[in-house]
């Protein structure tokens, strides 16, 4: 009986993944939060970017080596990115985010910081300290190519 369970849990998620271009997922772990808690289910929109920009703010699902995390883009395209007394500079201007960014860790940045190329993200989760997951200050810019959709909404 417990393997039908599971059998029949995993068809159930499989089934709900992908929709049109919708991708409905479960979030792990505590990098997003507050914004996204540990097991919430959210919903991304695989094929927003097609038509629409990456923007400042946004949040979106990227593959990362044999993951898909889902993080924050603060910083865009040909922008310096630096991380200074646990403050975010984009282009030595102190970050004006929706998102209240206070007493960021640096992690594994260099302490000179970063400049993106033209198709680089600067991507960081919410939870700002300590490191709670990769993101760019621990592997760098994430490429355009690897943004794989936009979070829509907690389901």
């Amino acid at each position: 009986m417990r393997k039908l369970f599971v059998y029949l849990f995993f068809i159930a998620i499989l089934a709900g993944c992908d929709r049109d271009d919708k991708y409905v997922g479960v979030l792990e772990g505590v990098s997003m939060s507050p914004t996204i808690e540990h097991e919430q289910s959210v919903v991304i929109d695989k094929s927003y970017y097609i038509e629409n920009d990456i923007n400042r703010d946004d949040i979106v699902l990227f593959k990362l080596e044999e993951k898909t995390p889902i993080k924050r883009v603060i910083g865009l395209p040909n922008e310096f990115i630096q991380i200074s007394g646990g403050t975010i500079y984009i282009d030595n201007k102190p970050l004006v985010s929706e998102y209240d960014f206070v007493d960021v860790w640096d992690g594994d940045m260099p302490e000179e910081g970063i400049q993106l190329k033209s198709d680089e993200y600067f991507i960081i989760g919410d939870n700002p300290r300590p490191l709670t997951s990769k993101d760019s200050r621990a592997v760098g810019p994430i490429a355009k190519e690897d943004i794989l959709g936009k979070f829509i909404e907690i389901n």
